[in-house]
Parts: C-alpha cells; structure tokens; sequence
C-alpha cells in the first residue's frame, strides 16, 4: 500500500515537471519582429527610421494592428522627433483584401489636434510608409478616422 502511494507521488510530480516544461516551451514560442518606425524630425525635416522590437502575433491583421498601435502610442523622448497623431490614436480594425491594407484609427481628441496645428497628411504618409516598409507585400494602405475618409470630414467638427 506504502509502495503504491509512493509511485503515485512520483507519477504526479513527473506529470506536474512535464506540465511546467510544456508551459515554459510553449510562452517561450513568442517571436520578436524586428520592424522599423518612421518619423518626421522637426529640426531638419527628414523622415527618420528607428527599428524596434515588436513580439509577433497570429496573423498579419493582428501584426500591422500592433505595429500601428505602438506607433500611435509611442512616447518620444526626443524633441526632435514628433509624434503620430499627438501619440493619442488608437488603431479600432485592421482588414487585409488581396494586397491592401485597410485601417481604422480612432481619435478622441480630433478637434483638439487640428487646433494644435497637426499636420494630418504627413502622418497618414508616416503610417504608410511604415506599413508598407514592414510589409512589402501590401500594395497599399488606405486610412480612416473614427470611419471617414480623410480629408472628406471636417478635422474642426466635434
């Protein structure tokens, strides 16, 4: 009886090392994506590329979409470099059709930041420009704000 309770103990930890292997395997499986991120310095007026690191996701919708996002929300710490959108957007649907990429970018703030003078054009470019760099594959990258076309809204309107 002793015996059988001691091969049992030993089975459950060998099932228990087995079992914490495999979930050490298995979140290690995370790939890092070396991508690059375009920005416009203000000083000199050049696009500037910085490359980064960035853990791949499942799909390519799901990469650009955290591509997009970490470009949004990217703190500078450079006063040089300015951020996309005033680092407010938010990336609301990526959807991928043939070679074109469609995204949707949420902001809160819209009437704000066309008071501050953003420049919306070269920011949408800067979005592209990533987009398109990181994935030669896409022909294009069309962009929307909170579900308009831009330049077909009134950035002023609330």
């Amino acid at each position: 009886m002793k015996k059988k309770m001691i091969i049992g103990a030993v089975f459950s930890l060998l099932f228990l090392l087995f079992l914490g292997i495999s979930l050490v395997f298995m979140g290690s499986n995370t790939e890092i994506n070396r991508r690059v991120l375009f920005f416009y310095n203000d000083v000199n007026g050049q696009i500037v590329g910085n490359a980064i690191g960035i853990t791949g996701r499942a799909s390519k919708e799901q990469n650009i979409e955290a591509l997009t996002d970490f470009l949004l929300t990217l703190p500078l710490n450079s006063a040089e470099l300015r951020p996309i959108l005033g680092a407010g957007g938010e990336v609301f649907l990526v959807s991928l059709v043939d070679s074109s990429c469609f995204i949707d970018i949420r902001l809160n703030n819209l009437a704000e930041l066309a008071k501050q003078g953003i420049n919306f054009r070269q920011d949408f470019e800067l979005i592209e420009k990533t987009i398109l760099f990181n994935f030669p594959a896409l022909s294009n990258v069309n962009i929307t704000i909170n579900g308009a076309v831009p330049y077909q809204l009134s950035f002023t309107s609330d």
